[in-house]
């Protein structure tokens, strides 16, 4: 058996916020499953406080290949947050807007109507409790602040008039502050990684702009 490991089915290179690569991952598996004796052995994920998603459904990709990644969303934000689950995790797709590498989702919502659903998520998380019995680490009220965090930065990243380099302050301090207490570091990848994400919405709807 030839165990993988394909990095970019459940992260990015220093993209920090929740992912969305599901299908992508499942039809990895089935993939493997043709192509036997090859097996996923690996999914990685650099942030495990807050895409507990992504390690949910590679779990499932392991067990059912064939299982549709929307439902077992659904299951997975169900068993956390209870009824709200199913709305929150039709909303939460949507975090992987930004074009990076291994990222194929395609999100074409205009930016407006992006806005608004980004609120509609960050108002049903500030309204969600985790009820729903499932067990994450270190806590369901962490992954949910977690959450919540970067519903609420990517709603004001999409509104009419942000203010892109407080926004930007905002995501550093949570993301990366502790580079501002270490010594120059030699890895320019989170800077480089924290101005695609805020370039991205910056240059959304202009004129030329991919």
């Amino acid at each position: 058996r030839i165990l993988t490991w394909d990095f970019s089915l459940t992260e990015g290179e220093n993209a920090v916020y929740p992912h969305w690569r599901f299908d992508r991952l499942f039809r990895r598996r089935r993939e493997e499953r043709a192509a036997a004796p090859y097996s996923g052995g690996i999914c990685y994920t650099m942030t495990p406080r807050l895409n507990q998603l992504c390690l949910y459904q590679a779990g499932r990709s392991f067990r059912d290949a064939d299982a549709d990644p929307d439902a077992v969303a659904r299951e997975f934000f169900t068993g956390l947050f209870g009824q709200a689950g199913p709305d929150i995790a039709d909303r939460s797709r949507l975090f992987e807007v930004v074009p990076d590498w291994g990222s194929y989702a395609s999100v074409t919502t205009p930016r407006d109507e992006y806005h608004a659903r980004m609120r509609e998520l960050a108002g049903l998380l500030r309204d969600a409790s985790p009820s729903g019995g499932l067990a994450v680490w270190p806590s369901g009220e962490e992954l949910l602040r977690e959450l919540l965090f970067f519903a609420e930065l990517f709603a004001d990243l999409s509104g009419p008039a942000p203010d892109f380099d407080a926004l930007r302050r905002r995501y550093w301090r949570r993301v990366y502050g502790i580079y501002d207490r270490l010594p120059r570091h030699v890895d320019p990848r989170p800077a480089g990684a924290t101005d695609r994400l805020i370039d991205f919405f910056r240059s959304w709807g202009r004129p030329g702009a991919a």
